[in-house]
């Protein structure tokens, strides 16, 4: 193969992309060497990850201790799966954004995390947000439009 850049190179798509045959470059900038692997290594190294028009779904298969979770997307459905016979006990599914944790999942049930409360009734809100202090849960039950209900002990 004559010296090419990889910008230069033609793409493979498709059926002729080869688990085996074909190979990825990867710069080992460690090492200061340039290497390469082919697609069937890099999938077993990473969660396989299986994209199709009409069921796209990302598995991630820990074999060490076969605890397995699954996200399925479809044109219908966001699922998340997690193999319960051989969940971790004390893990839970972290919901995040902007990197800060905003609900849970765990053993106990459904958590949230609490945001900022209304300052008024007419305070931005999107139907259906919730949010609480010590003393009342909020809901907004329409665009910028919030209800309150008092907590109390008992």
């Amino acid at each position: 193969m004559a010296d090419v850049k990889i910008s230069e190179l033609t793409s493979m798509t498709g059926a002729g992309v080869s688990d085996t045959n074909d190979v990825l470059v990867i710069v080992d900038t460690s090492a200061g060497v340039t290497r390469k692997i082919s697609r069937a290594q890099l999938l077993s190294a990473l969660s396989t990850l299986s994209m199709n028009t009409n069921n796209p779904s990302f598995r991630m298969d820990d074999s060490d201790t076969a605890n397995n979770a699954e996200l399925t997307l479809d044109n219908a459905n966001f699922r998340i799966e997690v193999d319960e016979d051989n969940a971790v006990a004390g893990s839970a599914l972290v919901f995040r954004v902007d990197g800060t944790e905003k609900a849970q999942i765990n053993e106990n049930g459904f958590v949230i995390k609490a945001g900022a409360v209304p300052a008024s009734a007419t305070d931005t809100g999107m139907t259906g947000q919730i949010a609480w202090d010590n003393n009342f849960l909020y809901l907004a039950v329409g665009t910028n439009t919030w209800k309150r209900a008092a907590l109390s002990t008992w």
